[in-house]
């Protein structure tokens, strides 16, 4: 007991010891701006870009404000609200589940409907870390703006994110924006900052509009370039605190760092608008993509007890001859060395219109798709020419391709008081749907999303050295009503929205503990009820997010039951006359469950039995900045952590330790 108190108070008091340290520096490093920049302001009264060009000036929109006719324009973020939460999974709220490192694989904690109907490829899981369409930003600024963005994060993890963007008159702005993701390896290694992932990305864009505003357009091109060194998690060790799962350099990983995975996307994507009159505007959009996919690992021997036994569908016998026999490879026993290629082509053509407070769009839509999986021929030669395979090209070189013709609208009345109505409905021609239909108001939002959609690509067919499958899937329904409601007081000091969702699944597609697909016909029903709770007293604030998930299929679908975000922070304590800051902490917590396991192959999380994740909250400490254009984040992360414990974001991955993070962002607009 005795001992335990002083292992406390020796915790606690390097955390104080810390924080204070990292005030201080933090204090001197303000300071010092502020008298720099301040001095440089004084030094130029004559300057007018230097007083009138800022946040302010800078503005920039989604295709979205031009497909509604919105007109919504936002000035560039310079909030402090959240900045340190700068992992990908933090950045949404904590609803996805990763390996463990910034930059990796992840998967949504909640049960998501897929982005679209009709053919997709299924290989996602890296969405987040490339530049979706949807959320690209168009800018029009009134002088250049430049932007870096820095982390220094755990285990010396690093992201850097450059972006530029001017324009060129006040109708055409081009800009473009680079960035690079890189992470090292937690265990497995002997010796620090051996990489582990690099993730590259880049986007250049450009936005147009003529002289009589009646011709808009929009372009831009996008690339993901990331490779990944697949440990597998951490092989177990029974000599070591918790089977070695905290000791980090002192464990091996299950991949003996001989199997390697990458991922490159490259996409094209235009869209542009012609305006007769305001009650009919002819648009289209295209979307040009290209997803390589590849999975390398140089010593199948070394690493043979990691992956399943395969049954030998491919040529149907063992090299003894022995027919049915089961291994852990389909061509070669010594390397795995395969790739796949998708590619899409998708265009949308379409005319809108706006009637007063009444908005509809009709389009037709089509997506031309191929994919292809290859393999590496001397692996493939292995097979005798005797095989069961009719052709040698067949196994070389299998291709997937077809395709889908769409018809969709949207409807949406704007009322008087902000309110508004919406309906979209998406059909592919004799087969697939979705239907969705929103209101929402100041205070209300409701839903109602119902959709039907056919297995992914890769859940119909796949075949590697390690697994292969053909299926002949349904479709699968999901039928799904949500809603929340805010209340508050009038003066906004305390802010609480209910919500709630209940989604009905029929024929799930899901990945079984061999990581493999399968169909259930079992109906499965998701109830989430949950609450935000925001609140101010003075200089403290809190904002909280808590979910409560009942879910029928727990066979299938693996959700917390107990999902809650708290975070409580001090508003403008310190030096309000010089800067803008918070001081808080941070608290993640999800109750403990059999959460997915993930298979570096096929880059999927699938259902496993063996490892149930236990319950953990994850305590960060948080000191945001704000000095003019300039932010700064310094972080204690799982500052709670205790000697050989922590927790485990996938089963065989755990969360990087306690350490210190920090992170600048700073602005430029001349």
């Amino acid at each position: 007991m005795l001992s335990s108190f002083f292992l406390c108070k020796a915790f606690f008091g390097y955390i104080m010891h810390t924080m204070i340290k990292l005030f201080l520096w933090v204090l001197g490093i303000c300071i010092s701006m502020y008298w720099t920049l301040g001095g440089a302001q004084a030094q130029i009264l004559d300057d007018t870009t230097q007083q009138i060009y800022g946040p302010k000036t800078t503005e920039f929109f989604l295709e979205k404000s031009l497909l509604d006719d919105s007109g919504i324009q936002s000035t560039v973020d310079t909030s402090i609200q959240n900045f340190h939460r700068y992992t990908y999974p933090q950045r949404h709220q904590n609803q996805y589940q990763d390996l463990g490192v910034i930059g990796t694989a992840m998967r949504p904690v909640f049960f998501e409907l897929p982005t679209q109907i009709g053919a997709r490829l299924g290989l996602d899981n890296y969405r987040l870390l490339g530049h979706l369409p949807e959320n690209v930003k168009y800018y029009n600024t009134k002088s250049p703006f430049t932007q870096a963005y820095y982390v220094q994060g755990s285990n010396s993890d690093q992201e850097l994110t450059f972006l530029y963007a001017r324009n060129i008159n006040e109708r055409w702005n081009v800009g473009f924006k680079y960035g690079r993701v890189t992470s090292n390896r937690q265990f497995g290694s002997a010796f620090s900052e051996d990489r582990l992932g690099d993730a590259i990305r880049f986007l250049l864009f450009t936005s147009y509009q003529s002289e009589n505003k009646k011709y808009q357009l929009l372009y831009h091109f996008a690339h993901l370039n990331l490779s990944m060194g697949e440990t597998g998690g951490v092989e177990p060790n029974p000599e070591l605190p918790n089977n070695g799962l905290f000791s980090f350099r002192e464990v091996d990983a299950r991949l003996k760092q001989t199997a390697d995975s990458r991922e490159s996307i490259s996409s094209q994507y235009l869209f542009h608008q012609y305006s007769l009159n305001p009650a009919f505007t002819v648009f289209q959009r295209l979307d040009i993509r290209r997803q390589l996919d590849s999975f390398v690992d140089t010593n199948l021997g070394l690493n043979a007890a990691f992956y399943p036994l395969t049954q030998d569908n491919v040529s149907g016998r063992s090299p003894t001859g022995e027919q049915g026999s089961f291994r852990v490879y389909n061509f070669n026993a010594q390397r795995t060395d395969e790739q796949t290629i998708y590619n899409t082509i998708e265009n949308t053509a379409g005319f809108k219109g706006k009637l007063e407070k009444f908005n509809y769009r009709v389009y037709f839509k089509t997506r031309l798709y191929r994919w292809t999986s290859s393999y590496e021929n001397a692996t493939l030669r292995e097979l005798a020419p005797d095989s069961s395979i009719a052709s040698q090209s067949q196994i070389n070189k299998r291709i997937l391709g077809g395709l889908d013709n769409m018809l969709g609208g949207t409807l949406f009345y704007q009322f008087s008081d902000s309110s508004r109505l919406e309906a979209d409905a998406e059909i592919l021609l004799g087969d697939n749907y979705k239907l969705r239909g929103t209101f929402r108001n100041k205070n209300l939002e409701a839903g109602f999303e119902s959709m039907l959609y056919a297995p992914s690509l890769f859940q119909q067919r796949f075949i590697s050295n390690h697994f292969n499958w053909e299926n002949n899937f349904g479709n699968t329904l999901v039928n799904q009503l949500q809603g929340s409601i805010t209340l508050q007081t009038r003066n906004r000091n305390f802010v609480l929205k209910p919500q709630g969702a209940y989604t009905v699944i029929n024929n799930l597609v899901y990945l079984d503990t061999l990581a493999r697909p399968q169909q259930t016909a079992d109906f499965i029903q998701l109830i989430r009820l949950g609450a935000g709770l925001d609140f101010k007293f003075g200089p403290l604030r809190g904002r909280n997010l808590f979910f409560l998930t009942a879910n029928t299929g727990n066979n299938f679908l693996r959700i917390p039951e107990i999902f809650v975000n708290a975070q409580v922070y001090c508003q403008d304590c310190f030096l309000k006359q010089f800067l803008q800051s918070q001081f808080g902490v941070d608290i993640h917590y999800k109750s403990g469950y059999f959460a997915d396991a993930y298979m570096p192959v096929s880059k999927q999380f699938y259902l496993q039995d063996s490892f149930f994740v236990q319950g953990y909250a994850v305590i960060d400490l948080f000191l945001n900045v704000k000095v003019k254009n300039l932010r700064l984040f310094l972080k204690i992360s799982q500052a709670n952590q205790a000697p050989d414990s922590g927790y485990i974001t996938t089963p065989g991955y755990p969360g990087a330790p306690r350490s210190f993070i920090f992170g600048v962002d700073w602005m430029f607009f001349k």
